[in-house]
């Protein structure tokens, strides 16, 4: 992630007063997390959240889930990204009449 702070003064150009890099892990949780960077020149306050795109589920985004009702499935997705078969259906993709 980089950050980058500039100061768009109209009656000049904008000029970069604080900038940071960083690596770090920020969970999917869908809930704002408060980030402070404390520079040489500003101490800034910034609010980040993160999603997973649809369909995709887990901490890390990266199982995928498309709720189906054809001839390839017939199920829902729990909020994990688990497939739950509709009434009716079972087998690994909901696809067998029970």
């Amino acid at each position: 992630m980089r950050l980058e702070a500039m100061d768009d003064d109209e009656n000049s150009l904008p000029q970069l007063i604080e900038a940071t890099e960083e690596s770090k892990t920020i969970r999917p949780t869908g809930e704002w997390v408060k980030e402070v960077h404390r520079g040489t020149v500003a101490t800034i306050e910034y609010l980040l959240k993160v999603e997973c795109d649809e369909n995709y589920y887990d901490m890390s985004c990266s199982t995928f889930c498309e709720p189906r009702n054809d001839e390839t499935g017939h199920f829902s997705c729990s909020s994990f990204g688990e497939k739950v078969c509709r009434d009716g259906w079972g087998g690994d993709n909901c696809d067998q009449r029970e």
